[in-house]
């Protein structure tokens, strides 16, 4: 459970009670009990351990600790963790099953999709913030217009949101090991300034899930901006403009910095690094 504070003893009689105090759920602002669960869900994982070809695949946390099983934070309570899982499952079905069996096919989302692609960005920010209590004061706004929208305060959102399938981003011959890996058996967050934009991403097998912030929209890709309704063409080829933000750059950067991070023998192999 999450950290409970037992806040005072109150004496009655000759008995003795612990007040106990329970943490503040992340979403919901109630003191309930806190479940432990992924910052990005475990479903990503859960595909990556069933595929791996190693028996006990690993997993890099953005402290740099190994782990069998992602990274994990008490965050939300059972109730917000439910909430937030009927999204998960509704991705799962409409488009990540399709994904990773390379089913082409063409699928009309609802606002569900892009409510699970918030609650992602959500749960990233709102650890990033905890995690960098130094980290720049405009974070919070974006932390509090995800959650004012996840909790249905806020019908609207002001922000934008790209899932970007990061498999047809870069060409073929620059593809080797660790892009592979990267692209195709990562999971992972991080706040970053790339070709002069602010931007959270997040990556999980086969694409990569980017929230612009300074500034609020990406250039030439407006065919993967998602709305609250609309299609999305799967394991299909787009055409995207990348002469202003290069997505498949800003790849190729980070599993540089993994190469020189991590050795890549046979036993690395079917493992997973995240940031």
């Amino acid at each position: 459970m999450g950290t409970i504070k037992i806040s005072k003893i109150k004496k009655k009689g000759n008995e003795y009670t612990k007040i106990i105090e329970f943490p503040e759920c992340a979403l919901c602002g109630q003191s309930k009990e806190l479940v432990e669960s992924h910052v990005i869900s475990k479903m990503f994982y859960r595909w990556i351990k069933k595929t791996t070809k190693s028996n006990i695949p690993r997993f890099r946390g953005i402290d740099n600790e190994i782990t069998q099983d992602g990274y994990k934070v008490y965050l939300l309570c059972s109730d917000c963790e439910t909430h937030f899982s009927r999204f998960e499952t509704y991705f799962s079905s409409l488009i990540y099953q399709a994904t990773i069996k390379n089913i082409k096919k063409t699928v009309r989302y609802d606002n569900r999709l892009i409510k699970f692609i918030v609650s992602l960005g959500w749960r990233a920010i709102y650890v990033y913030l905890k995690e960098n209590p130094d980290a720049p004061a405009y974070l919070k706004w974006y932390e509090r217009t995800w959650k004012e929208f996840l909790t249905g305060k806020s019908k609207k959102l002001k922000t934008n949101h790209y899932l970007i399938p990061s498999n047809f981003q870069i060409d073929d011959e620059y593809i080797n090991d660790y892009i592979e890996l990267f692209i195709y058996r990562s999971v992972g967050f991080g706040l970053s300034n790339f070709d002069d934009h602010d931007f959270i991403w997040i990556q999980i097998p086969f694409y990569t899930i980017v929230f612009p912030l300074r500034p609020l929209i990406i250039e030439g890709y407006g065919t993967h901006k998602l709305k609250n309704q609309g299609i999305l063409k799967l394991n299909q080829p787009h055409i995207i403009d990348q002469s202003k933000f290069s997505l498949a750059l800003f790849i190729l950067e980070k599993c540089r910095k993994i190469s020189e991070n991590f050795g890549f023998d046979s036993d690395h192999k079917g493992r997973v690094f995240s940031e």
